[in-house]
């Protein structure tokens, strides 16, 4: 893999974890630079230096972990829920009369 490759990888994982509201704005806290600057590399007008593209590394590595570890598990409630058909369904109110 190049390292364009690599870096559009991180990029593409940057701006799924910045997509929350406020998100971008934290990281550039967190990285010591603007919100101008994350938005500038996310949408491809500048690209990270190196040392800040290994702090995003590091920071994608540490949401990811976030996130899983937040993540409810999904739960099932207990006993088998179906839906009715159509032909199941309970009918209210009078039959409909056919012209």
């Amino acid at each position: 893999m190049t390292q364009p490759d690599r870096l559009q990888l991180l990029l593409n994982a940057v701006r799924r974890l910045t997509e929350p509201f406020g998100k971008k704005a934290a990281l550039a806290r967190e990285l010591g630079v603007t919100r101008q600057h994350v938005n500038a590399w996310l949408v491809g007008i500048h690209e990270p230096s190196g040392r800040i593209a290994l702090e995003l590394a590091e920071w994608v590595r540490l949401e990811d972990e976030n996130q899983k570890k937040t993540r409810p598990a999904r739960q099932r409630r207990p006993g088998k829920q179906t839906r009715k058909g159509n032909s199941e369904k309970s009918k209210t109110g009078p039959p409909r009369r056919r012209l």
